[in-house]
């Protein structure tokens, strides 16, 4: 069948990118032509093209100004450019592109489209017009795989376009448990399935690896979303210095992490200063998805509060821990990391602050996974997305 795969695939974050590339090659390898339908997260596409896809001269001369500054809007470009350089030797897009399904072909060349994974359904994503759910779309037969909804409750201004919404497909397979609860509230029916991270097989991940580190010290990984530089340099710092060991930093957002005015510049104690020119640690700020696969695969201990470096972590069997939201911040999207470890990972995996977190992996207990569990559930959902396609198949004739 030619599938096409309608995802969160146009930004720099690390697990938008990669799960889509997952379920691409998954389908790929189930004999399927498969294409990932280019649908924009903004109308200028600047969540993948960034500060180049400003329309406007100010915009120009605030990105120069705040470069100069050292304001983090230069790694921030160079990311993005990286980032929409490498994303076609990925994914297969279509010729086509657009924002607003009016604006998208009546043909979109597909037989069917599969809907995921990734928070496709989260409502602050979603907005009014619900494209993930397909409002406005061609009448093309639906599968939703490992939709998350990333919240705990829908709006309920919402609720009702959510329910005719998820009618549009003949299957429903969600990520999260909770997800099937609000699934069968709203009058449908959803399976639980895993990320398609974990049904890739371990050789496709093995595709972005270069040759292994030659250092005798250990390595950390650490991938922050809502932990800012200034609030984990100086803690890291330490920790480097004590244990003698490598530090790899990445960040959900590049310009998020520094400064964004002069004013919060001189905010930065002259300790954090020198925490980050310390050489034990390495920021990378413009790295790309495949770079940070690459990172995870030959890390010893990881520590995230990202979801998909749960994943891949997961995929490389790393020794993990993982962080609890701060400030309030990501508390929606946290029951996913621990459901996730709750069901598959043996062993104490969250802390609630980051020096409880490090301290731990100094007290000689690695992390096991539960591996029978693991497997079960991932043959379960490679088995659930096979046979949904085979049923749309032998309907369509």
């Amino acid at each position: 069948m030619k599938i096409g795969i309608l995802t969160l695939h146009s930004q720099v974050n690390y697990g938008g990118v990669l799960q889509a590339y997952a379920l691409q090659e998954v389908l790929k390898g189930l004999g399927h032509d498969v294409v990932v339908i280019d649908r924009w997260m903004d109308e200028y596409n600047a969540t993948l093209r960034g500060i180049t896809a400003s329309r406007s001269i100010r915009g120009w001369v605030k990105f120069i100004g705040r470069a100069l500054l050292g304001f983090g809007d230069g790694a921030d470009y160079i990311r993005h450019v990286r980032t929409a350089k490498i994303l076609p030797s990925l994914l297969k897009l279509t010729p086509y592109h657009f924002y607003h399904w009016e604006d998208a072909p009546n043909d979109l060349g597909v037989d069917v489209i599969i809907v995921g994974s990734d928070q496709v359904w989260n409502p602050d994503i979603q907005g009014e017009t619900l494209p993930y759910l397909l409002a406005g779309a061609p009448a093309v037969p639906a599968i939703a795989y490992a939709a998350s909804f990333g919240a705990i409750k829908l709006p309920k201004c919402l609720i009702d376009r959510y329910r005719e919404g998820l009618k549009r497909f003949e299957y429903i397979g969600v990520r999260e448990i909770e997800a099937v609860r609000i699934v069968e509230s709203l009058e449908s029916k959803a399976e639980h399935v895993v990320d398609p991270t974990l049904l890739a097989d371990e050789k496709i991940w093995k595709r972005f690896l270069s040759s292994p580190r030659n250092s005798p010290r250990r390595k950390l990984v650490c991938y922050f979303i809502n932990y800012p530089l200034g609030f984990v340099i100086s803690i890291l710092s330490r920790f480097s210095k004590e244990e003698n060991c490598d530090i790899e930093v990445f960040f959900g957002g590049p310009c998020s992490v520094l400064p964004s005015s002069f004013l919060d510049l001189l905010k930065i104690s002259s300790g954090n200063i020198r925490a980050l020119l310390t050489l034990g640690i390495h920021i990378r700020m413009t790295a790309t998805p495949n770079e940070f696969v690459n990172a995870v695969a030959f890390a010893d201990m990881v520590l995230t509060d990202s979801f998909h470096a749960l994943m891949f972590s997961t995929i490389f069997r790393k020794d993990i821990r993982v962080l609890s939201p701060i400030d309030g911040r990501g508390v929606a999207g946290f029951a996913r990391l621990r459901e996730f470890c709750d069901s598959f990972i043996n062993g104490c995996v969250i802390y609630s602050d980051i020096e409880s977190a490090l301290r731990s992996f100094n007290k000689g207990g690695v992390l096991s996974y539960m591996e029978k569990a693991l497997s079960s559930k991932i043959e379960f959902s490679r088995y659930w997305i096979q046979c949904k396609i085979s049923d749309l198949s032998r309907l369509n004739k």
